[in-house]
């Protein structure tokens, strides 16, 4: 079985965060965002920070590269 991170799905297959991969409830993430041509979610604070200190690891799940970080603007 493979593990769904597609936050557009809409079938009852559960959605798992796109970091720790745990089930997400009944659509009780905290954030849901734009990956690649799909959405993500990640289902705590915790793991947004996760995901932001590790874009391109969690990226690679749904098959979506990552090439480089934006310049940083002050």
């Amino acid at each position: 079985m493979t593990n769904n991170f597609d936050a557009n799905n809409t079938d009852r297959t559960p959605l798992r965060c796109i970091v720790c991969e745990n089930v997400i409830p009944d659509a009780a993430w905290f954030a849901r965002f734009k990956l690649g041509d799909g959405r993500v979610a990640a289902c705590s604070p915790h793991c947004m920070e996760k995901f932001f200190d590790n874009k391109r690891e969690c990226a690679a799940k749904v098959g979506v590269t990552l090439l480089a970080d934006p310049p940083k603007t002050y």
